[in-house]
């Protein structure tokens, strides 16, 4: 992760953060009822999301941002059960992910819908046929997105809700999600494409586009 991921990894007067052994919290400093559970990217230091969660936080939601082992979701898909079930003023929770880690979220969403409100999917799809469920659902990527197969995007779109909502963010790409610049620690995603705009203005167009979701006043 970068130095902004780092300092977004302090508290704010609008954003409590909270290190566990499984997962970082960002607690909005007002009275919520709504959470994200997010799955980190394939490979990627988790915590690098920590600005994304701010974000988010600082719009009223609960956000947890999961700690997965060798940083890798699929060895964890269930790792979202234990907040769901202890985080008892979270009634509304949604489940989302970025690239490796959106298609576990997708996965946990198949088999867990009626723990959900909806899934969000960043520079991600998902392969598990989830038209039977009442998720609401919300993918996101980047204009210049080189690592996401976008075949595989395709083939999979009807596997989603018919209430699906696409939106491509111009300019933006794939790492820009998180901050950990264009090559991650195993040099992952150097083969990205340059993004035209910030990270900051592609993860803010993220929860713009994500409070809708989730019905949040803005």
């Amino acid at each position: 992760m970068d130095s902004t991921a780092k300092s977004a990894l302090h508290s704010t007067a609008a954003v409590i953060v909270k290190e566990e052994r499984s997962a970082t919290l960002f607690q909005p400093n007002k009275r919520t009822n709504t959470g994200l559970i997010f799955y980190p990217g394939g490979k990627v230091e988790y915590q690098a999301y920590a600005p994304l969660m701010q974000d988010f936080a600082k719009k009223g939601i609960y956000c947890v941002l999961v700690k997965m082992p060798l940083n890798l979701a699929v060895f964890d898909v269930n790792a979202a059960d234990s907040y769901i079930q202890t985080t008892k003023n979270i009634s509304n929770w949604y489940i989302g992910g970025h690239s490796l880690g959106g298609a576990m979220a997708a996965k946990y969403a198949d088999q867990h819908p009626k723990n959900l409100k909806g899934l969000l999917l960043l520079g991600a799809y998902s392969t598990q046929d989830l038209t039977d469920t009442n998720l609401s659902c919300l993918a996101i990527y980047g204009s210049h997105d080189h690592i996401m197969n976008h075949g595989h995007w395709h083939k999979y779109r009807h596997d989603l809700p018919e209430n699906t909502v696409v939106k491509i963010i111009k300019g933006g790409n794939h790492s820009q999600f998180g901050s950990y610049g264009l090559q991650n620690k195993d040099g992952l995603q150097n083969k990205d494409g340059k993004a035209t705009i910030s990270p900051a203005k592609q993860q803010h167009e993220t929860v713009e586009e994500a409070i809708k979701l989730m019905h949040i006043a803005n």
